[in-house]
């Protein structure tokens, strides 16, 4: 398979997963112009270089590098295609080998929540500590105009 047939079919890929929908939308997530952007898919290897498939890479980065450059490896990198082999089976989430329970999602949820709870205790400490501060340097202020 050529390089532009790689292409295509990455395009249909991501349009099948409804990352993109239009040309032009792979134009903007690139910052191309739609026209470079449908002269590379009709095949005009003036665009169509290295530099581009890198590119597009880059910007989609579900879409391998070596696959679409070299036709190695897969067309989707794996842990983008792990990812895709999920499955929620009752209320657990299964996927590449892995599995979360609700118990799972508890424990994160209540973490989650002492974490807001730290960080709000620190934002009222800091709150207190540039009160004292700026008391201080009022302090100072008064001290230093004598």
């Amino acid at each position: 398979m050529g390089t532009l047939d790689r292409l295509k079919k990455a395009v249909a890929y991501l349009k099948g997963r409804q990352i993109i929908k239009t040309q032009q939308d792979i134009a903007d997530a690139m910052h191309f112009n739609k026209s470079t952007i449908s002269s590379i898919l009709n095949g005009d290897e003036k665009y169509l270089t290295e530099s581009f498939l890198i590119k597009f890479c880059d910007t989609f980065n579900e879409i391998n590098r070596d696959w679409l450059i070299n036709e190695e490896k897969g067309m989707v990198n794996q842990d983008i295609r792990d990812s895709l082999h999920c499955t929620a089976v009752g209320n657990n989430v299964n996927g590449s080998g892995k599995v979360i329970t609700n118990n799972d999602i508890s424990k994160m949820i209540d973490l989650q929540k002492g974490y807001q709870s730290l960080i709000k205790k620190n934002q009222e400490q800091l709150d207190k500590s540039q009160s004292h501060i700026d008391r201080l340097i009022g302090i100072i202020e008064k001290f230093h105009n004598k």
